[in-house]
C-alpha cells in the first residue's frame, strides 16, 4: 500500500494563516521543522500528543508521537492502524454516532474536553 491509496496524498496544508509553506500532515509534529517560521512544529496540535508512538502512514518509517486529533477521525494516519482502533489505551466522551466522539487526556473529566 502507498500513500495514493487511502488519499492521504492530499492532506498538505498550512500550518499557519501567516506562512504560505504547505506541509502534509504527516510532517507536522515530528520534530523536523520544514516550515522556515516552525509553524509545522509549532501549531497547537503538537501541543495535544498521544504518549503512544507509531509509523505515520505517510513519513520516514520513524515511530513518532500522534496528535490526539487524529484518534478516530476516519483516516489512518498509523501504518498499524492503531488511532482508528477503538481500545482501552483512550478515554472517550459522546459517541461516533453521533458524532460528539472526543477523546481525553489522562483523567479531565468529558465536560472538560
Amino acid at each position: 500500500e502507498n500513500i495514493c491509496d487511502d488519499h492521504l496524498e492530499d492532506e498538505c496544508r498550512s500550518p499557519s494563516a501567516l506562512s504560505d509553506c504547505s506541509v502534509h500532515k504527516h510532517r507536522w509534529c515530528d520534530g523536523v521543522y520544514n516550515c522556515p517560521d516552525g509553524s509545522d512544529e509549532l501549531h497547537d496540535e503538537c501541543n495535544t500528543m498521544t504518549d503512544f508512538k507509531c509509523e505515520r502512514s505517510f513519513g520516514n518509517g520513524n515511530m513518532l508521537r500522534y496528535p490526539i486529533s487524529w484518534i478516530m477521525d476516519n483516516q489512518t494516519d498509523c501504518r498499524s492502524g492503531q488511532d482508528e482502533m477503538l481500545s482501552d489505551r483512550w478515554k472517550f466522551c459522546g459517541s461516533k454516532s453521533d458524532n460528539t466522539l472526543r477523546v481525553t487526556l489522562g483523567d479531565e473529566p468529558c465536560q472538560d474536553v
